[in-house]
């Protein structure tokens, strides 16, 4: 379940970032899923052989990476314009169905260009930026707190292993 945190709720060009970022994380563990014994390269970590006890360390890292990965394509590429567009942030003129003008020194000067169309205060680039960073995190961090160690095929103590199954595996690579 997402919530906006409150240092971008008050603000619609930070809501709307965070909302971005979440989305973009949002569902990317289910496909990141490491086997155990994998023999792996992660970026973060180096090559690792994947186990009971980094498991959860390397979902997380496949994650980042992946989501960083869809940065190079389009249609980031749109996102990308929307922060860098703010630069340091201020008074934009928002004209309907065009790129915004701006930023404007003042709201009296946004509204003197304004020409009829709305004017808005809006945050920086880097502010645009660390909230859809800040939702992208919230979003893989929420997704792999669901994840248990069945999800990862982790024996308990109590369970053990399947010996049946095992047996059967075992069995029919003998045959």
């Amino acid at each position: 379940m997402r919530i906006i945190p409150d240092q971008y709720a008050a603000c619609d060009t930070l809501r709307d970032a965070y909302a971005d970022g979440w989305n973009s994380g949002h569902g990317i563990a289910c496909h990141n899923v490491p086997g155990m014994g994998e023999k792996l390269w992660v970026e973060s970590m180096g090559r690792v052989m994947v186990d009971a006890d980094n498991i959860r360390e390397v979902h997380e890292s496949l994650c980042f990476e992946a989501e960083s990965n869809g940065r190079s394509y389009s249609p980031f590429e749109h996102t990308a314009h929307r922060f860098n567009e703010l630069g340091d942030g201020g008074w934009f003129v928002m004209p309907h169905g065009d790129d915004m003008r701006g930023p404007f020194d003042t709201q009296a000067d946004a509204e003197a260009n304004a020409d009829g169309d709305d004017v808005a205060e809006l945050p920086s680039s880097e502010e645009a930026w660390q909230a859809y960073d800040a939702g992208v995190c919230d979003a893989i961090h929420a997704d792999l707190a669901s994840y248990t160690d069945e999800h990862y095929g982790i024996e308990s103590e109590e369970t053990g292993p399947d010996w049946g199954k095992l047996w059967h595996d075992t069995s029919a690579e003998l045959s």
